[in-house]
């Protein structure tokens, strides 16, 4: 429950932060990674351009789907905060084009098919990401983007689930610290722009 209320006030300091500097021009932004919706994890992204070029993203991520007769589960949180600079103008191409970002996530994750599993009670990653805008209309965007960096996760097991007497236990093949270096995110995500700040007509491209 701690990490829960960590990710969740992470997006809302995002949302929140809007508010702080509305008497700048600013773009408020929220979207989805369809990578993750088509293997129904739900997740949001809240995404505040708050100067021109600069724009911070919180994001986050939740499935806790379990299926015990086929030893089938799909359980993870995560939620992290990504820095990105725009190569646009935010005042002719609001989160178009090119950009690249740092980011920082926390997550835990169970996930078991046919009863082979990947246990992470904590896990952190960090690292760099670039990527490309497609303006498909005035207020919504395609967002293609990919991350490399450095992945920790602690307490990270390998396991089997065997069954016996009619009940269930799992049973550790390898048990350790895991450390990762290399592609860490890929994102296709649907984003749409409400203006946040209305300025004259026209300033929203």
């Amino acid at each position: 429950m701690k990490l829960i209320r960590t990710w969740a006030l992470l997006i809302l300091a995002v949302i929140g932060s809007a508010n702080v500097i509305a008497q700048n021009k600013t773009y408020f932004a929220i979207g989805t990674n369809a990578l993750y919706d088509v293997v129904t994890i739900p997740n949001l992204e809240a995404e505040v351009a708050f100067a021109d070029h600069r724009s911070i993203l919180g994001e986050c991520s939740f499935a806790w789907w379990q299926n015990k007769d086929k030893m089938d589960c799909s359980q993870l949180i995560s939620g992290g905060l990504e820095g990105r600079y725009w190569f646009s103008s935010l005042n002719e191409a609001p989160l178009s084009g090119h950009f690249v970002g740092a980011f920082a996530n926390l997550g835990a994750y169970d996930l078991e098919r046919k009863g082979e599993g990947y246990q992470c009670r904590n896990a952190w990653m960090t690292g760099i990401t670039y990527g490309y805008s497609f303006r498909l209309s005035q207020s919504w965007r395609l967002e293609c983007s990919v991350g490399l960096g450095y992945m920790r996760g602690n307490k990270y097991d390998h396991y089997d689930e065997i069954e016996v007497n009619g009940k269930q236990y799992l049973m550790s093949r390898d048990r350790a610290n895991l450390n990762w270096f290399g592609p860490t995110k890929a994102k296709v995500s649907f984003v749409w722009i409400p203006q946040l700040t209305k300025g004259k007509k026209g300033d929203m491209q």
